[in-house]
């Protein structure tokens, strides 16, 4: 995903994680086009599936909802097709539970998503241990990424690595 950004911002600007965890990526291309390139940039970045926001004279470059549902059904039919062997315990009690995926839940997947693509995987249990016991406490949707995230984890071979 890094490169295919990289490519539609040509020599625009520098393209990285987001480490303070707003975006999966942000830019510096805002600081570095005038106002009608900037419009022209941000419209091809959408086109091609991103969001983009502008602050602090950063561009702030997502998935929408539809993009991270894309990406972690790749993911559930990766697991899918490779059984249960080996699979995350925790993992496993997500599955005893109903899981979903809301808009609502775009902070916490993306700021799971960055953990496991930084191979920060007991950081990443630690989130979904808390994001389990709130959810099952508040009676609210069980989150659908985190056992997915936490499969991938057990392979520690990532083939399609987030960037």
């Amino acid at each position: 995903m890094a490169r295919k950004l990289k490519t539609l911002l040509g020599q625009n600007g520098f393209v990285r994680r987001d480490r303070k965890g707003r975006a999966l990526f942000v830019s510096d291309y805002p600081a570095r086009l005038s106002p009608e390139q900037q419009n022209t940039q941000k419209n091809s970045l959408q086109e091609a599936g991103f969001e983009v926001v502008y602050q602090d004279g950063l561009a702030l470059i997502d998935w929408p909802y539809a993009g991270y549902h894309d990406f972690f059904q790749s993911l559930s039919d990766k697991i899918r097709s490779g059984g249960l062997e080996g699979r995350d315990g925790l993992a496993r009690i997500f599955e005893r539970h109903p899981l979903s995926f809301t808009e609502t839940m775009l902070p916490d997947a993306r700021a799971a998503l960055l953990l496991w693509d930084r191979g920060q995987m007991e950081r990443l249990r630690i989130q979904a241990g808390a994001a389990l016991a709130a959810a099952l406490r508040q009676k609210t949707p069980v989150p659908l990424y985190y056992p997915l995230l936490l499969s991938e984890t057990t392979d520690q071979k990532k083939e399609d690595p987030l960037c």
